[in-house]
């Protein structure tokens, strides 16, 4: 397929699916900006497990304990620091690092995401302020914006969801509220049923990171319209 292919042919079941031309209703300038919003929606939804495509690995060495995030970086997935899995803290509680919850060390790393005026950093706590150890951050990109020569990253088995996603956006427009609602609790279970694959317990139980909606609006037994 030629560059460009991917994005027209979604934009095209968009506008099969919800009956219009390009003259009558929806451009396909917006119908891109819903399909590359709908990107966003799915990266920060789906488990990192099921977007591989969209995450990369940058390796280097901290800067006086810290390290530069990417310009395309999203969110991270974890970081390692001296070959050590390096645990998150929450950056509302660092003052307690170094306490009686959590003594960072060398062998033991924490860190955490701080903006320090100018850009968004990533802080490690190893005990040495200054530390200049080796890095690894694995980490989910931004998702390119769409247009006439850019495809999405996603893999094609994610072409129904971003197409639900757009649809919702299109029926919310033109105020077809329970066609838009029902289109949402489609794909919120669509979603629910691909992060199964990748934690314990029923569609709606999550793990820590990598959240899922809880919340399926209209539905029974877990998917809309379903039987228990």
């Amino acid at each position: 397929m030629a560059v460009g292919d991917v994005t027209a042919a979604l934009v095209a079941e968009v506008r099969k699916r919800i009956g219009t031309s390009a003259t009558l209703g929806f451009s396909d300038d917006l119908l891109r900006l819903w399909l590359t919003r709908g990107q966003y929606d799915l990266i920060w939804r789906l488990h990192t497990g099921a977007i591989l495509e969209q995450t990369t690995t940058v390796s280097g060495v901290l800067t006086a304990s810290k390290f530069p995030l990417p310009a395309n970086f999203l969110r991270e997935a974890y970081v390692k620091v001296g070959g050590k899995r390096a645990r998150r803290w929450n950056v509302s509680e660092r003052r307690n690092l170094g306490g009686s919850l959590a003594s960072p060390s060398a062998s033991d790393p924490f860190y955490y995401l701080w903006h320090d005026g100018s850009s968004v950093k990533g802080i490690v706590q190893v005990a040495d302020a200054a530390s200049t150890l080796p890095y690894d951050l694995f980490y989910v990109m931004r998702p390119l914006t769409l247009s006439a020569s850019v495809d999405p990253l996603l893999g094609r088995e994610y072409d129904d969801l971003l197409v639900y996603f757009a649809l919702a956006s299109c029926r919310e427009q033109r105020e077809e509220y329970e066609e838009e609602v029902a289109l949402r609790a489609q794909y919120a279970w669509s979603i629910n049923l691909v992060n199964s694959r990748f934690m314990p317990g029923p569609l709606t139980e999550s793990v820590s990171g990598d959240p899922v909606d809880r919340t399926v609006q209209g539905t029974r037994g877990g998917r809309p319209g379903g039987r228990r």
